[in-house]
């Protein structure tokens, strides 16, 4: 199953064909809901809309309160598997994440 899931670049690079760079906003979730409004503003300047409109509501709706710890042997198994895809990524978009 892996093997045929597109990764990150892929599927960008799928949107490239048919977009320009300056059409695609690229966000990180884990900005979003660390700085909602500082996203926000990005994403309202990107497609030209007032970028100081305020959302009043921005608690996340539908979040499961069940996680649990992955496995070690998994985590690694993953880290290992994506480091290559994320790294393609990395330089296609010219800037790394935490993941």
């Amino acid at each position: 199953m892996w093997g045929k899931t597109p990764t990150g670049r892929l599927l960008i690079n799928r949107f490239l064909k048919y977009f320009p760079w300056q059409k695609i906003l690229l966000l990180n979730s884990e900005e979003f809901f660390r700085e909602p409004h500082k996203t926000l503003r990005q994403v309202f300047e990107f497609v030209g809309v007032d970028p100081e409109f305020k959302v009043r509501n921005l608690k996340p709706c539908n979040v499961a309160n069940n996680k649990s710890q992955v496995d070690p042997h998994i985590y690694k198994y993953l880290t290992n598997y994506f480091l290559p895809h994320n790294q393609a990524l990395y330089e296609l978009i010219g800037k790394r994440y935490t993941w």
